[in-house]
């Protein structure tokens, strides 16, 4: 999902929107967009991976314990 929405965002569509000569806190406004877009996609990968690894944990102690493995929530 993270590749997606990251391509979405750096489409020159997208781009251009932020490539006027305004700054934010002195850094031109298209570096800052980058940078919060890139921000932003890190921060994502890094939940999804939390969300990912506690749903493995959980899956691999119900398979060492004997039960059946807890359903996820979509």
């Amino acid at each position: 999902m993270a590749p997606v929405v990251g391509t979405f965002l750096l489409t020159p569509p997208f781009i251009l929107v932020f490539a006027a000569d305004a700054t934010v806190f002195g850094v031109p406004l298209l570096l800052a967009y980058l940078l919060a877009v890139w921000v932003g996609l890190i921060f994502g990968a890094w939940r999804l991976s939390g969300r990912l690894r506690r749903r493995l944990e959980l899956h691999g102690a119900a398979r060492r314990a004997g039960r059946p493995a807890p359903r996820s929530r979509p």
